[in-house]
């Protein structure tokens, strides 16, 4: 409502006090997205770990999101290699790292940890389409192995594919049977899919408000 000179007419006290209500509700809105989204940042690489065929992993976090995913690398000077330049930020020579990878890769198991370090690298590098198809070749390879899911999970929860998401971790959870790492992307997922209904709430109370 105006007034006759074209400007706004004062609050009544019980406008005012609306009005309040209203920006400390948004606030309040705002301030949980926020936590909802209050993920670790930086690269992670965690300690390697002995696998069954004989080769070792490691765990690392998105420098986006915190999102883990799983590598496998094939002896210890190609997990070195490729982690410290992960670590290092040095995304060309982790691409190149990979790449060698996948040419000296023989049989399916290689193959498939080959096009999950490339899906990882790309990732990196914002390369989502590219990174997709690693991935989905990853599982396609080796769809018994938890990790090809986990990873594809990884790349969906940034994309904010949340479905494929909670289905690869799922699967994830069931062919790992528990894994750690497993239940800390299924927190980041419910997070992640708690702020998106938040941030909509939100723009529609202030659209209706408007």
């Amino acid at each position: 409502m105006a007034s006759a000179d074209g400007g706004a007419l004062p609050l009544s006290p019980r406008g005012r006090r609306r009005q309040h209500r209203h920006r400390r509700r948004a606030g309040r809105f705002i301030a949980n997205i926020v936590a909802a989204l209050l993920i670790p940042i930086g690269l992670a690489i965690l300690a390697p770990a002995a696998d069954a065929g004989g080769e070792r992993i490691v765990s690392v976090s998105s420098q986006a999101s915190g999102v883990r995913e799983i590598l496998r690398l094939n002896g210890p000077r190609g997990i070195d290699r490729f982690r410290d330049a992960l670590r290092r930020g040095e995304l060309q020579r982790a691409e190149e790292l990979a790449r060698n990878a996948f040419d000296q890769a023989r049989g399916r198991k290689a193959r498939a940890g080959a096009f999950t370090r490339l899906c990882v690298v790309h990732r990196l590098q914002d390369r989502l389409k590219e990174a997709r198809a690693e991935c989905d070749t990853a599982v396609r390879l080796t769809p018994h192995d938890w990790r090809a899911y986990l990873n594809r999970a990884a790349l969906a929860i940034e994309q904010g594919d949340f479905t494929i998401a909670r289905t690869d971790l799922r699967r994830a959870d069931r062919l790992s049977r528990g894994e750690p790492v497993v239940a800390a992307n299924r927190r980041i997922l419910a997070a992640r899919r708690k702020a998106e209904r938040i941030r909509a709430r939100t723009e529609r109370k202030v659209a209706n408000r408007e």
